[in-house]
Parts: structure tokens; sequence; C-alpha cells
């Protein structure tokens, strides 16, 4: 597949070997760009050495609709966390609009994911990819579902009850941290292994095969 970025009109004053080079050309440098942000955005965090247990926050990803949004923030606003919890909106969010629902005692960060994941000891959301990268990474992940709401929930029965698990009240959130924070100081290991279980299923290391695989380029043809 070659990506051709020029406008059929301005096309159409240059010679067809000229503008298949130029196409060409064009190609080659959006693969490469391409293929770096892919390979820095999946392997960057999965070449540290994270240890959830020495984690100091409660990292909190914002999904992006309205009302999951603000359940979210009705539900974790009534724990008592153990440790400062930081909220990350999604980008699509116009944060602006939770303003008055935010209490004061959590910050709202715009780091990076992988940033945000080298010092959480636990991740809270709804059904999104960063959550099950974090539970790749052995972090716990907590999944507050909002009963009254039709949602799918992207997080795997493995790991669950384990590494992961899902909560619908301030109560269930309760109950999960205290058992999270039970097995971080015990046997971190048990959930390193989960995570490791899945990262197998989940991840691979970005290669140049893999990334062509994925997309279904050929990229002789670039």
């Amino acid at each position: 597949m070659i990506f051709t970025l020029l406008p059929i009109s301005i096309a159409s004053n240059f010679e067809a070997s000229t503008v298949a080079t130029i196409s060409a050309s064009l190609g080659s440098i959006i693969w490469n760009i391409f293929e770096s942000l892919l390979t820095a955005s999946v392997s960057e965090p999965f070449t540290r050495d994270i240890i959830p247990s020495n984690g100091d926050t409660i990292l909190v990803l914002m999904p992006f609709g309205e009302k999951v949004v603000r359940y979210i923030l009705k539900v974790i606003d009534k724990v008592d966390w153990p440790i400062p919890v930081e909220v990350k909106f999604h980008p699509s969010v116009d944060r602006k609009l939770y303003e008055h629902s935010l209490p004061r005692r959590f910050s709202v960060t715009e780091k990076s994911l992988p940033e945000l994941l080298m010092k959480a000891r636990m991740v809270v959301g709804r059904s999104s990819g960063s959550q099950l990268e974090a539970a790749a990474l052995g972090i716990p992940v907590i999944d507050v579902l909002n009963p009254d709401e039709f949602s799918h929930c992207c997080m795997p029965e493995m790991g669950r009850g384990v590494l992961w698990d899902q909560a619908i009240n301030a109560d269930d959130v309760v109950r999960i941290v205290s058992k999270f924070q039970k097995v971080l100081q015990a046997d971190p290991s048990r959930l390193r292994k989960e995570g490791t279980r899945i990262r197998s299923c989940y991840f691979s290391e970005p290669t140049d095969e893999l990334i062509e695989q994925m997309l279904g380029l050929d990229k002789t043809k670039v």
C-alpha cells in the first residue's frame, strides 16, 4: 500500500513516474515515523521495572463518556484512600466540565501514561485499554461499573479477583483496595505472575514483522 498525499490537481502537473517517486518517498517517511511512534508508545512501559508495592499514588483513568465519568467521580469521592489520588482525564474530554464535581483532595495530572504507571500502586477506571496495560505490568486494577448503564468490560477473565476486580459502589472499592493492599505487601510476586500471563496474551514486542502483519502492510511496496 502506498500512501499518496498529493492532491489530484497537483499530481496531474507531474509525470506519472515523478508522482510515483514522490509518493513512495512520502510513504517511506510516514512508515518510519509511524513505526518509531508505535514502538515507543507500546514498549516504553514494558522496558522499565515497575514495582506497584512501592507506588505512591492511586491513578484514576477517566473514560470519555460523561455519565461514566460522573459516576466514577461520585464513587471515588466516598472512598477514604490510603494514599494520594491522581486523576487523568481522557484526551477528548474537557476537564473543565467536571471542576465542580472533582474533590479538592484529588489532583488532576497531564503527565504521560507511562510516567504515571511508574508510580501507581493501583489503577481505577472503566473499561479502557490503559487498564489492561496496567494489569499487564502487574499493577492492580479496579474497574468501576455503573449498573444502570450498558457498557462492555475490556478486561479479560484472566487475573480477575487476583490482579483486577470490578466494583459498582464505594463499598466494593474499599473492599477491593484492602484486598490489593494485602497482596501487595504479602505476595507481590503473585501480581507479577498474573501480569506476565496477561502480557503474553495481549501484548507483543512491536517488531517490523508484527507491525506489518497488524496493519496489513507490505513494506516492500512502501
